[in-house]
């Protein structure tokens, strides 16, 4: 997996956080899904054993899956979505983190842990914020627990 190292300083708000704790089967050829084009991942080898399958941004989840559109999110509190598939084959339970930063700006939100069971092949977990309240373009960041940014993803708020 490509990453590189990254040290990161400073403490968001902590937000609600949904997980997912049942999706440990192995999905189909025809379940998984790319990840977005517009999801980057560093270029140095990591030495970690989760891999990111998907990382996007969306304003919701419905059956453990997440509700995405075209239209860029609302900056009226309204909950946006970070949402990540892993899988964690040769590693114990791992903990990601999940903040939401503003592109170009030093606004940060965010700085969410979840855990990611070890040797499992899928594993769905999201964690959401109400804090953007500043229009523009904003990104998702998933960091290992050991401040390895996994991936980043960026989309785009509107004034509410």
């Amino acid at each position: 997996m490509n990453s590189s190292r990254v040290q990161v300083w400073g403490m968001g708000l902590l937000l609600t956080v949904g997980m997912c704790t049942g999706c440990n089967t192995r999905p189909t050829p025809e379940r998984v899904e790319p990840k977005p084009a517009h999801a980057t991942q560093s270029t140095k080898q990591a030495q970690e054993s989760l891999t990111v399958k998907r990382f996007v941004v969306g304003s919701g989840v419905k059956d453990r899956e997440p509700l995405l559109g075209t239209e860029p999110l609302a900056s009226d509190g309204s909950a946006i979505y970070a949402f990540a598939e892993l899988s964690n084959l040769q590693g114990g339970s791992e903990n990601v983190r999940v903040t939401f930063e503003r592109k170009g700006g030093t606004e940060r939100v965010g700085d969410v842990t979840l855990a990611v069971p070890g040797n499992v092949s899928r594993h769905r977990t999201w964690a959401f914020t109400r804090f953007i309240r500043a229009a523009g373009v904003w990104e998702a960041v998933l960091w290992s627990e050991s401040g390895v940014e996994l991936a980043r993803t960026s989309f785009e708020v509107m004034a509410a």
